[in-house]
């Protein structure tokens, strides 16, 4: 468990007597002023705990705590104050959501055991949004899986996807970041609900009639339905609704209307790259339009350069079944000795992918060698 205690304070007797107290049982560092303190926070290793001052020259704790909650939230905050600081401690307590608000003086046994707490609730906080990430990454790369089987070219976009909103989420800080991955990677979802033709009429802007646009804009509420039933899923299901633009009287949350127009400019980009637009053209595209903040349009613009579709092509080969990897593409259909497509020409090679190969090469049969690129690396 995370033993890492930050105590801050202005006078330097303070922060040794603190050190006498608590260095045994804590692995404690120290820092003068609230500063200080946020340059250890970005230089070093996480802190379980960070206890500071209240009254301290320039940022005062309140301060201090509210910067460490929202660049580092899984630190529990103290405060450790005098009584005639509460009036200010109360406005710690509701900007930084103090976990311990203790009064000077403390003693050592009160002092111990409030920060043996705030080191468990780091562990609690860390642990859940570990199984979080995982449980909520695992439930995307099995629905991309089985989109993947529907329609090889859907995985191709999401995949474009994910690197267009992993690129402007870098560039312009946009929260909650991992909302707008899982969103990308899902957001295509809806579209197995949908005619091929009508997908590759989107997809190539031809012959695009208004009924088929009535049908494409059904497919984000096709997938938000999906996810909506998810628990914890409920922001990547709002912002799959809201990806080609608000749905009638439906509110969004504030919190989550950048994230939707982040999430919007990389379709609308994606889209006008898969009709056949250079990328310097489709940032002047949607510039023109006049629908989007000019921090995604210049983030875009320096995208220009990275390959929409993740990876440069490999030379084609032919291989056996035996040879196939995770990460290969599939550059000709996969026929089974009976004649039916296995798979379909274009998918990347997942784990599950090359099982079903497996099975079928030792079962029906399938038609070797296969044509095949790659490997391709995955968009994390």
């Amino acid at each position: 468990m995370n033993r890492r205690v930050l105590a801050v304070d202005d006078e330097r007797s303070v922060l040794r007597g603190l050190e006498r107290m608590l260095g045994d049982s804590f692995e404690l560092f120290t820092a003068e002023g609230a500063d200080a303190a946020l340059e250890r926070f970005r230089q070093e290793p996480p802190f379980a705990v960070v206890l500071s001052d209240m009254r301290m020259p320039g940022k005062s704790g309140a301060e201090l705590l509210a910067a460490v909650r929202q660049r580092w939230p899984d630190t529990t905050r103290m405060l450790l104050t005098g009584q005639t600081d509460i009036e200010s401690a109360m406005s710690a307590i509701n900007e930084g959501q103090i976990f311990r608000f203790l009064l000077k003086p403390c003693s050592e046994e009160v002092l111990t055991r409030s920060l043996e707490a705030g080191c468990e609730q780091h562990r609690l906080l860390c642990s859940e949004r570990e199984l979080l990430e995982k449980t909520l990454g695992g439930t995307a790369r099995v629905l991309t899986e089985i989109l993947g089987l529907v329609s090889p070219e859907l995985v191709s976009k999401t995949r474009r996807l994910q690197l267009i909103v992993n690129h402007l989420t870098d560039q312009t800080q946009t929260e909650p970041r991992w909302a707008l991955s899982l969103a990308a990677s899902m957001s295509q979802l809806g579209c197995i609900a949908l005619p091929p033709e009508i997908l590759e009429r989107h997809a190539s802007g031809v012959g695009f009639s208004e009924r088929d646009q009535t049908l494409f804009a059904s497919h984000p509420e096709t997938a938000s339905r999906m996810l909506g039933n998810i628990p914890r899923l409920e922001p990547v299901a709002a912002l799959i609704r809201w990806q080609l633009g608000p749905p009638q009287g439906v509110a969004l949350d504030p919190s989550l209307s950048a994230a939707a127009e982040l999430l919007r400019v990389a379709i609308a980009y994606d889209t006008l790259l898969e009709r056949g637009k250079a990328a310097i053209d489709c940032v002047s595209a949607l510039r023109r339009k006049q629908e989007y903040s000019p921090r995604f349009l210049a983030a875009l613009e320096s995208l220009q350069g990275v390959p929409a579709t993740s990876a440069a092509r490999a030379q084609i080969r032919t291989i056996s079944v035996a040879a196939l990897e995770p990460g290969m593409k599939l550059e000709a259909n996969v026929m089974s000795r009976s004649g039916a497509i296995v798979v379909p020409k274009g998918r990347i090679v997942s784990e599950l992918v090359l099982e079903r190969l497996q099975k079928y090469a030792l079962g029906a049969g399938v038609v070797e060698p296969l044509r095949v690129s790659g490997p391709y690396d995955e968009v994390e």
